[in-house]
């Protein structure tokens, strides 16, 4: 397995552990349920869904490196933005928040996108 897929991988199973401590937590803290959901469907799933892709999808005859830049960002932009969706959703009635909430926002497109590109280059 390469490593971006392990790096993926590794990090969805963690996110899913948070995801469910989080839910736990939203009894006491129903501020903290989004957070939770976004754990669990960004965080788990999604980082599982694009390490099994970089993975097993063809290679071609393309030659990519193990450490390719777009692979790399995608997996940076995605979790540091999901780490300040963490920070900023539960609290979002501080204005200060929202700034780094809609940062975290365009975080989490951009390593989609960079996925999405990556992954384009494997497809026929």
């Amino acid at each position: 397995m390469p490593y971006v897929s392990r790096l993926f991988v590794r990090t969805a199973f963690i996110f899913l552990c948070l995801g469910v401590l989080l839910s736990f937590a939203s009894f006491f803290r129903p501020n903290f349920y989004p957070v939770s959901i976004h754990a669990i469907t960004l965080g788990w799933i999604t980082n599982l869904i694009f390490g099994v892709a970089f993975w097993m999808f063809p290679r071609g005859k393309i030659k990519i490196q193990e450490k390719d830049f777009l692979t790399l960002s995608s997996f940076v932009m995605l979790n540091s933005g999901l780490f300040l969706r963490f920070i900023s959703e539960p609290f979002l009635s501080f204005p200060i928040l929202k700034y780094i909430f809609t940062i975290s926002s365009f975080l989490q497109f951009l390593g989609c996108l960079f996925f999405v590109l990556h992954i384009l280059r494997r497809i026929k």
